[in-house]
């Protein structure tokens, strides 16, 4: 006799005796419709003979599950959908050679989900059943019929519960459990509609930030997002996700003055909209009628001042401003511009983020009397101190390429076990969020590490543990937002996005970048672009960290990555002229500083207050400053 196989407790096997042919059968008598089952063979095996299913009088019927005999002696057949009485056949070209009486045995199936559920929101469905490979719970008409392309959830991957959303049209569906394409058990289910309120401001001016309070079903993926007047769709507009905002959100309203609305969208249907007005803007600057050549000097400002406008100092290349200051980093209604190298007739053009030009005003830049010097801030060798620190670590799907032989987010991995070994002064208060570490296709960022003195053995702990999940995507906008959380209450604070990747979730980093800045936090934003080729995005990288009051590291390979993040916790300093103004700024260790001729003043930012050094620059000479606790 064969092997006899045995499938559960409720399958027989038979065995036909060899024939002619050599060849013999063992299989069981029956099985549950749609299951994967063993079966084994005895004989001579010749190439090109088959073992699939028959009718009941051994006919071989067609497009069924087969197994080609081999020298192994055993394989797997699926049982017919439908039940019924078939036989398991061996066929050598057109004759049956050997065949045994099988019956595919009719599945059951229980559901339990509730009776109604709101559109477009997740809810838990109870089940039992066969959980065959494929076997699917998912959305179907009234009568049970599977909808195409609803949401799914495959059984033999769950376990007794299956999360399901329901469609974002209301009416009446079912939960239906099917095998193959046999419906074995469905349950009716209602699709309610959704209801949601929204409160903005009657008016709002172009381009500025403004709150939206709301109520609403806080599905996942649910966003409020400015729309037409009329609640029709307008892409590429500002959006804020629902999803842990507390029923309030930040907007920015559109460039275009006029009639706008913002409306609650879940899914793709839009649930409610409230219209606004959107005001225009103006400007005006105010600054001395000359300036002297490599030297820095203060413009006043009147107008909106959202995050991202900016005053330029504008040449005859429209395209191209030869020194630039962020509204943001205002020093009250006063920018500091920093100092150009050129002479000649010049214009300061007060810039809104979205590009539009609100004041002008014509500057003359004079010839310095002497040829300029240079200041060098050296960097500080022994941190002692520093303010509440955040790194943001990208560990999306990129961070999976490799670099010398070693994977990215290894290399970054060990960068960062050293910052936080090595430079980091342990009890420094600590945060680190990352993202694409958890799931594939998602906008999902983590805080790691919560806000804490740092213990560095702890937190290296956590670091090591850090995978970069293939095909995860990048939100740093939502990164970067979600920081004022993180560090709530921390006051001073340094932020270091280490990243090799564009955002890819629809954030745009500069307005939360500009929102950190204006909402009053004491915040430096430094970006670190690891093995970043796109010289667009390096300079995107380069005006996000000016607007966060930061620095733009660029990072070709492991050396530089350890370099950059060493930086970017070095103290920030800004440099003042003879009557107090702010002239230039910048980072210990930073490149030199081009400066006329003149006395001038470091003056160091840290956790322990401001701290001064007085210094002289000359003509064509570097002087060097150094923080007067360095040793």
């Amino acid at each position: 006799m064969g092997r006899i196989v045995t499938l559960g407790l409720f399958l027989l096997a038979f065995s036909l005796p060899l024939l002619a042919a050599d060849v013999a059968l063992v299989a069981p008598g029956r099985a549950p419709a749609n299951s994967h089952f063993e079966i084994s063979w005895q004989g001579e095996v010749r190439k090109g003979d088959v073992i699939t299913f028959g009718t009941e009088a051994a006919k071989p019927k067609p497009y069924m599950s087969r197994v080609y005999p081999t020298k192994a002696d055993s394989g797997t057949l699926r049982a017919p959908e439908v039940a019924g009485l078939y036989t398991i056949v061996y066929v050598r070209g057109d004759v049956v050679l050997a065949s045994v009486a099988f019956e595919a045995t009719a599945l059951t199936a229980t559901l339990d989900a509730p009776d109604s559920v709101a559109a477009n929101a997740e809810f838990e469905v109870e089940w039992t059943g066969p959980a065959n490979q494929g076997d699917v719970i998912t959305i179907g008409t009234v009568t049970g019929r599977p909808i195409p392309y609803k949401s799914r959830a495959y059984t033999a991957k769950s376990g007794p519960t299956v999360k399901l959303r329901t469609p974002e049209k209301p009416g009446d569906y079912s939960v239906v459990y099917s095998s193959g394409r046999i419906v074995v058990a469905h349950i009716p289910l209602r699709v309610t509609g959704l209801e949601a309120t929204i409160v903005v401001p009657a008016e709002v001016r172009a381009e500025s930030d403004f709150e939206v309070k709301w109520t609403g079903p806080d599905n996942p993926g649910d966003r409020l997002a400015v729309y037409e007047a009329d609640g029709g769709i307008r892409p590429y507009t500002s959006r804020a996700y629902t999803n842990g905002s507390g029923g309030l959100v930040m907007l920015t309203a559109p460039a275009k003055p006029g009639r706008h609305s913002v409306a609650y969208v879940s899914g793709s249907t839009t649930v409610h909209f409230v219209p606004f007005e959107v005001s225009d803007l103006a400007a005006g600057l105010e600054a001395a009628a000359t300036a002297l050549q490599n030297q820095g000097f203060p413009v006043r400002w009147t107008g909106p001042g959202n995050p991202r406008d900016r005053i330029l100092l504008m040449g005859e290349d429209p395209n191209f401003a030869l020194s630039r200051g962020y509204i943001a980093n205002s020093d009250g209604d006063s920018v500091a511009m920093p100092a150009t190298a050129l002479a000649g007739s010049f214009e300061l053009q007060y810039v809104t983020g979205g590009g539009r030009v609100l004041a002008r005003r014509p500057i003359e830049i004079l010839p310095a009397p002497q040829p300029p010097g240079t200041l060098k801030v050296e960097a500080v060798s022994k941190i002692d101190s520093l303010p509440a620190v955040e790194v943001i670590l990208d560990a999306s799907g990129s961070m999976l390429k490799r670099q010398g032989g070693k994977r990215r987010i290894d290399i970054a991995k060990a960068t960062l076990t050293k910052l936080l070994s090595e430079t980091i002064p342990a009890g420094t208060k600590f945060a680190m969020r990352v993202f694409g570490h958890k799931e594939a296709d998602s906008c999902r960022t983590d805080l790691e590490i919560p806000l804490a003195p740092l213990d560095p053995a702890k937190a290296v702990g956590v670091v090591a543990g850090i995978e970069a999940k293939n095909l995860a995507k990048t939100p740093i906008a939502d990164s970067l937002s979600l920081t004022t959380r993180d560090l709530d209450g921390a006051g001073e604070r340094i932020l270091i996005l280490v990243t090799d990747g564009e955002e890819t979730c629809e954030g745009d980093p500069a307005i939360a970048i500009g929102r950190l800045r204006q909402q009053g936090y004491d915040v430096r934003v430094n970006i670190v672009g690891y093995s970043i080729d796109e010289e667009s995005l390096k300079q995107s990288f380069a005006e996000w960290a000016d607007l966060g009051g930061g620095a733009y590291f660029d990072a070709a390979d492991e050396s530089e990555l350890a370099a950059a993040l060493l930086a970017s916790v070095q103290p920030k300093f800004v440099v003042r002229n003879a009557e107090g103004e702010e002239v230039s700024a910048g980072t210990a260790g930073d490149p030199p500083l081009t400066l006329g001729v003149g006395a001038y003043t470091v003056v160091f930012e840290g956790s322990g207050g401001e701290r001064a050094v007085p210094v002289k620059v000359r003509s064509d000479t570097e002087t060097t400053a150094r923080l007067s606790s360095d040793p």
